[in-house]
């Protein structure tokens, strides 16, 4: 293999990882996000995350609550999609 054509393959390959990969998004029934006024934070805590945090001692502020990832409404899955961590 020439010089020329491993350098190419190796453009091929750089060009494959820095395309991002759509991968779809499904929600479960065990998992989680805090919404701080109204807004997502980004992730996504799995129920016994949330135990274990509030066994530890967290408290929600007022503005805060958890949403089940599968009955948020389209608005907060959209904002969660957005910022997403």
């Amino acid at each position: 293999m020439s010089y020329q054509s491993q350098v190419e393959n190796m453009m091929r390959n750089f060009e494959q990882i820095d395309n991002k990969q759509s991968i779809p998004f499904i929600p479960k029934q065990e998992e989680y996000c805090l919404m701080i006024d109204g807004k997502s934070d980004g992730y996504i805590y799995h129920y016994i995350t949330i135990v274990k945090m509030i066994n530890d001692g967290f408290v929600l502020k007022p503005s805060e609550r958890f949403v089940r990832m599968t009955e948020m409404t389209w608005q907060q899955l959209q904002d969660f999609l957005t910022n997403k961590k």
